[in-house]
């Protein structure tokens, strides 16, 4: 820690203070009247006269406030601490011991008893371990050699010694007193969300007492002398920042909005329907209750108070850390771990005001400090964004855009809360979100269907978890996990959940969750150029980018963000695929990502070489590639736990590939379940299991140079080879004596097309026809492009007499044409007509008896004519086509 309090642990405790302590005059509000109220001072229930009315009649709870009166009345340093410890104001009836003092001390030490189930208090744990462990090498689980749920107190007993006023009580204050009134809230939250209903006080005893603990008793509406609690604290800062009218704006806004739940909600009996919007609500009273936190951190640094400035830096960072680790890191450093710099002030001032978005706090909330000292900041400036880890956004940081990229906030806040097993507190961040205004991690999967429901990727997904579920676990038809497989992504973090595992259920989110949200925005803006709605393009590509990149995530770095930027940095450095010695040491697959994204920016807009709709096929062959790279990293994770034998995990990143091989290979599909999903993982199949999923990388448009080669801890995998694993020598008994290419893929793409179908995904399976997958020409063009391979072939030609047959003497079209298009193309004419039928398979089947019959007679036809021409070697390289 910095000077000031590393140097308190190491001196003895039991000096005097210097300069005397400001006292408290004899109005309503000091000491002595509130310790002989008047009629008029005696308002325990009517909270700063009557701002907030606590029914309940939490008087023993605001009179905590007493104490803290009492602790700066005396010099005495012994009687000061023995008030701190032991209490003497707000006694309270325990069953076992009768009457005893409640004291400022208890309501940290009492903490790991009533708060373990809190986010907000469980986000503090995290940050004081992070610090014991991470920075100043303590044991595990403690801060200043204490236990890291003691947090509070142990600040409080470390000021005590220092010779400076009144800063005991402000840290019991701000750190004490100030969890126990988020507790409450949280508390009373909870139980409107537990409520069954019709019961009005469900959550007002615990609103109550957060009130009480916030105002205090004796608080005077807007007075700056008057209290000692909370609400007291925040007058004195927001009188600072110009926020003092009468009563400072974070105060009004508090009470306002506690008044507001009473009101709206507890009173009107509306729980737990009205959960949400209570836990909105606390949400912002806990924002507002951090404002006064930061603008005493400025005026401290301004003043250079280099102990209260840490107290403040201490109180506030917590709930920074679990949002931007960046900027936690830089502040701790600035403010805690060292001696605090002067010249440092607009640095750190510009990264606080960067922040506030993390707090839920706006410039405005703070102010300007002193009226021109530290000026108050600009929202738009301070949170907005042209690039996003080397993305140069192609419009502005929308609302939109920045929803999507503050995901990575909630990510990481579920991480650190799963770190200190606070299951409760992550669930509810993944359930209902945090950062992200209107959306949640889970709202991404649950509400999929309805902005999914024509996206290719999802619907490949939603059949391969149908299929898992029906033909691997027996359930009924369009569930997988006893849930609808249109939610198969919120199913799989749901299960993982339940694990309790540290990690991977945030893990299982990212992959699964906001994975499928950046390639959603991909289709969406070549849908958008197909369309020849241009305009639309550039926001969808920003808003794929900021789901995999996210708002805090810096270039190359693997340290710092949380979304899939970061992951695949961390995938990358196992593979050697870190992007070491490349600019700012980009993974591989992160910056083949980001260039095929400007790519399509550059070509699509102004003087672009594309033009929408006419370059959609470009444009769509881009963006699955771009989804091509987005699996580099799932399939290096896979490889990754499936060296380590690490059962939960490796099946998460089965779950997270294989649905893709589903519409490619279904026996290879059905290999990985048996291996990896539906049984658990045997180590000594390894270098099977491992061989046989490289040999899927065309499946997945991957190559062995992009996975790279394994080596970690736990073993080494080398990097395959393309020409091997690919080579194909023999075709269901068939000997190659050739290379045919890609010839024998057509049948991935009717794999595909029939999936889609099964899952009345019309348009992206159509979009396989007509474009092609795995194959550089589509099955369509096979038809389209017949007359000229095939206008000399036998075969060919008898089917154009018949279909123009068809077409003049039984339809009575034109000459030469059949359904009214080129009596050439009358495959694809067959095939185009089906589709409109919209029924299950049949367009596949068509595809195939239409398409690739005639494609492979037309190369036993060449076979011959090479022959009769002498070509021995070419009739052989058509036979082997024709196989294929």
């Amino acid at each position: 820690m910095a000077k000031g309090m590393t140097d308190l642990r190491r001196r003895g405790r039991g000096q005097g203070r210097g300069p005397t302590p400001r006292r408290v005059g004899l109005a309503c509000g000091s000491v002595l009247a509130l310790l002989r109220p008047d009629a008029a001072c005696a308002q325990s229930l009517n909270l700063a006269e009557g701002r907030y009315v606590a029914s309940t009649n939490p008087e023993s709870e605001a009179k905590i406030a007493l104490d803290a009166a009492a602790i700066k009345e005396t010099d005495n340093l012994d009687t000061k601490k023995d008030i701190y410890q032991n209490g003497q104001n707000s006694q309270y009836q325990d069953p076992q011991q009768g009457q005893i003092n409640r004291s400022l001390a208890s309501l940290s030490l009492k903490s790991k008893d009533i708060m373990m189930k809190d986010d907000w208090y469980n986000i503090f744990r995290y940050s004081f371990e992070y610090i014991g462990d991470k920075k100043e090498n303590e044991a595990k689980g403690n801060f200043d050699d204490e236990p890291i749920e003691q947090y509070g107190n142990t600040i409080v007993m470390d000021l005590f010694d220092l010779n400076e006023e009144d800063i005991e009580t402000e840290a019991a204050l701000v750190m004490n007193v100030w969890m126990t009134v988020v507790h409450h809230l949280q508390e009373a939250e909870q139980k409107c969300k537990a409520s069954t209903g019709g019961n009005s006080l469900d959550g007002e005893t615990d609103l109550d007492v957060a009130a009480a603990y916030y105002v205090g008793w004796g608080q005077v509406e807007g007075d700056n002398d008057s209290g000692h609690l909370l609400y007291n604290l925040a007058e004195n800062a927001g009188a600072r920042f110009g926020k003092d009218e009468g009563e400072t704006a974070a105060n009004k806004n508090v009470l306002d909005l506690m008044n507001q739940i009473k009101t709206e909600i507890i009173t009107k009996g509306t729980c737990p329907n009205d959960h949400l919007k209570f836990r909105s609500l606390v949400r912002q009273i806990v924002s507002q209750m951090t404002v006064p936190l930061v603008q005493n951190l400025i005026h401290y640094m301004s003043e250079r108070k280099t102990d209260k400035l840490e107290l403040y830096a201490l109180a506030l960072t917590p709930q920074i850390s679990s949002c931007d680790t960046a900027g936690y890191d830089f502040l701790l450093d600035k403010l805690v771990l060292n001696t605090y710099d002067p010249s440092s002030f607009a640095d750190v001032i510009e990264r606080l005001q960067g922040l506030y978005s993390c707090l839920g706090i706006t410039c405005a909330d703070v102010g300007a400090y002193q009226t021109d000292e530290v000026a108050q900041c600009n929202d738009a400036q301070v949170n907005g964004k042209t690039e996003l880890a080397g993305y140069d956004l192609a419009g502005s940081y929308t609302d939109d855009v920045k929803k999507a990229a503050l995901f990575d906030r909630d990510l990481l806040r579920m991480k650190n809360l799963m770190s200190v097993d606070a299951l409760r507190g992550a669930k509810d961040v993944y359930d209902h979100g945090f950062n992200s205004p209107g959306g949640s991690l889970s709202q991404l999967s649950i509400g999929s269907l309805s902005t999914m429901k024509d996206d290719a990727w999802y619907n490949v997904y939603r059949y391969a978890f149908g299929y898992i579920g029906t033909n691997g676990e027996g359930e009924t038809a369009g569930e997988f996990d006893d849930k609808p497989v249109a939610q198969y992504a919120d199913t799989v973090v749901n299960d993982l959940f339940e694990l309790n595992r540290e990690g991977i259920e945030t893990e299982a989110a990212s992959v699964m969750n906001v994975w499928m949200a950046s390639v959603h925005h991909l289709q969406e803006a070549a849908k958008a150029c197909k369309g020849g709605k241009v305009v639309d393009v550039g926001g969808q590509l920003d808003l794929a980018a900021a789901y995999w990149i996210g708002s805090n995530q810096r270039e190359g770095d693997n340290a710092n963000g949380r979304s899939l930027y970061h992951l695949t940095e961390n995938a990358a450095a196992r593979f050697g695929r870190d992007g070491a010695g490349a600019p700012n040491d980009v993974a591989r697959a992160n910056s083949q990502i980001l260039s095929l994204l400007d790519k399509i920016q550059s070509e699509t807009a102004g003087a672009g070489a594309w033009t929408c709709p006419n370059d959609y096929p470009a444009f769509r062959a881009a963006t699955n590639e771009i989804v091509a790279q987005m699996t580099v990293p799932l399939v290096q994770n896979l490889i990754h736990y499936l060296a380590g034998n690490k059962g939960e995990k490796l099946e998460l990143y089965s779950l997270a590939v294989a649905p893709q091989i589903a519409s490619c290979d279904g026996a290879a599909f059905d290999y990985l379940l048996d291996k990896l999903v539906l049984n658990a993982f045997k180590p000594a199949e390894l270098d099977e299991v491992v061989g046989r999923i490289q040999g899927l990388y065309s499946c997945l448009g991957i190559t062995c140079e992009d996975v790279g080669a394994y080596s970690s801890e736990f073993g080494n995998v080398p990097q395959c080879d393309d020409n091997a694993v690919n080579k194909q020598t023999d075709l269901a008994g068939y000997a190659l004596t050739s290379s045919v290419g890609k010839a024998a893929y057509y049948d991935r793409d009717l794999l595909r097309m029939k999936n889609l179908m099964s899952m009345d995904a019309l348009e992206a399976s159509k979009d396989v026809y007509k474009h092609g997958f795995n194959v550089p020409d589509s099955l369509a063009s096979l038809s389209l492009a017949s007359l000229d391979k095939m206008k000399d072939d036998d075969y060919y030609n008898i089917y154009r007499w018949s279909f123009n047959h068809i077409g003049v003497n039984k339809e009575g079209e034109d000459q030469g044409f059949f359904d009214d298009r080129p009596i050439e193309e009358y495959a694809n004419t067959v095939v185009e007509d089906l589709y409109d039928l919209n029924k299950e398979g049949i367009e596949t089947e068509a595809a195939m008896v239409m398409n690739v019959w005639m494609s492979v007679v037309n190369h036993l036809e060449e076979a011959g004519r090479q022959c009769k021409s002498g070509g021995t070697d070419n009739a052989v390289v058509h036979l082997d086509e024709a196989a294929a």
